[in-house]
């Protein structure tokens, strides 16, 4: 029995003037058993109130069945994207294919962690 991969938070800010409602249907389109069903998606729509932004807000419990990438392209396809935020820490491999254009707020890799605790334990 193997272990499953790191489960990463990822949080996607819609451009205004998207609404609560288009966060939500997007979230229903784009999580496993929506419309688009991307697999080992599961996502929610917000309206950040000190924000004032919709957000989606997702789970993506294996990017090696659903690329960071190709859930930003579902995304896209319904509405305009403000920025992203990793929420913690992902590998390397999940953030490969994101647009350089998008802003990812927190963007931490396990590698990287790893590596500076490795120097620090040096």
């Amino acid at each position: 029995m193997a272990a499953r991969p790191p489960l990463i938070a990822f949080n996607v800010e819609l451009s205004p003037p998207a609404t609560v409602d288009d966060a939500k249907a997007i979230a229903a389109a784009i999580r496993e058993g929506g419309v688009e069903g991307l697999e080992s998606v599961r996502a929610i729509g917000l309206w950040l109130e000190h924000r004032a932004v919709a957000q989606v807000s997702m789970n993506v419990e294996d990017y090696t069945k659903t690329a960071l990438a190709k859930v930003i392209e579902a995304i896209a396809r319904r509405a305009t994207i403000a920025e992203a935020e990793l929420v913690g820490l992902a590998p390397r491999a999940a953030l490969e294919g994101l647009p350089d254009e998008l802003t990812v707020g927190g963007r931490a890799t396990i590698e990287d962690a790893l590596a500076t605790a490795d120097k620090r334990l040096s």
